[in-house]
């Protein structure tokens, strides 16, 4: 059997009412970097995590959700 590590958090989503004021409070407060990703979406990028951010009650592509950097594929998890 592998040995299943996890690495880190690679993002997670946080749905807002105003993308551009929550990417300022981010930017401003905790000095995160603000990126633009896959047809205009927006992230904060601090180290190697981010955080998509996207605009409450618009369809994202996959809404409410985080993601894993592991060593293994997800089927070894299972």
């Amino acid at each position: 059997m592998q040995d299943l590590r996890l690495d880190r958090l690679d993002h997670l989503v946080l749905t807002v009412s105003d993308v551009e004021k929550t990417c300022a409070f981010y930017q401003r407060v905790l000095r995160m970097e603000v990126e633009t990703f896959g047809g205009g979406r927006t992230a904060l990028r601090f180290g190697r995590q981010k955080i998509n951010v996207e605009k409450a009650g618009h369809p994202a592509p996959r809404p409410v959700h985080f993601c894993f950097v592991t060593n293994a594929p997800l089927p070894a998890w299972l």
